[in-house]
């Protein structure tokens, strides 16, 4: 599978999120998922950061943000990782 198939899927699902068809945890999942294949590879180091440090701020945000602050926090900790993602056809 190549990176660019990989930020793919992530881009699908962050899209995901953001229409309220996934939850946290599966955009957590994807990521970390994401995050441990792209370390593999050579040339993808500073996207793997860049998703790295996206799901850490998420896991943080998972044990430390409530109600109706989640949804904004994530978007805020999805910010430096959205201009690494391919563009998202729209449904």
């Amino acid at each position: 599978m190549s990176n660019h198939t990989l930020l793919q899927e992530t881009a699908a699902v962050v899209r995901a999120y953001v229409d309220g068809e996934v939850e946290l945890d599966a955009l957590q999942a994807k990521l970390q998922s994401v995050m441990t294949l792209l370390e593999r590879t050579d040339g993808a180091t500073e996207v793997a950061k860049v998703v790295s440090n996206a799901e850490g701020d998420l896991e943080f945000i998972k044990f430390t943000v409530f109600g109706d602050e989640v949804r904004p926090a994530v978007m805020s900790a999805l910010d430096p990782l959205l201009p690494h993602l391919p563009a998202v056809e729209a449904k």
